[in-house]
């Protein structure tokens, strides 16, 4: 279990949509991110992309960073103006009912 350092700093984000299920997040998970964490390559974050939110595993191939679905029905996204990190995930929750 890893502790949060400022939990001020985190947020918390319902899952919608199938793009991450082989990461083992799916619809309806709480995803706790850190807003203040530093985004590195490998991490799955909660991104704006071009104006729209997504949550995505962050890759980085010949110094341009972009994000790649953990589901094989979904492409990447390659952001077209911007991508902006604004949290990494660091914890999930799951209800079983």
């Amino acid at each position: 279990s890893q502790k949060i350092a400022n939990p001020k700093d985190c947020f918390v984000l319902k899952v919608t949509g199938q793009s991450m299920i082989d990461a083992g997040i799916f619809e309806g998970d709480l995803l706790i991110a850190d807003s203040q964490r530093q985004p590195k390559a490998g991490n799955i974050v909660i991104a704006l992309v071009d104006n729209e939110n997504t949550v995505k595993r962050l890759v980085k191939k010949q110094n341009k960073f972009f994000l790649h679905a953990e589901n094989k029905d979904y492409p990447d996204i390659h952001p077209m103006e911007s991508l902006q990190v604004q949290g990494v995930v660091i914890s999930l929750h799951r209800q079983y009912l």
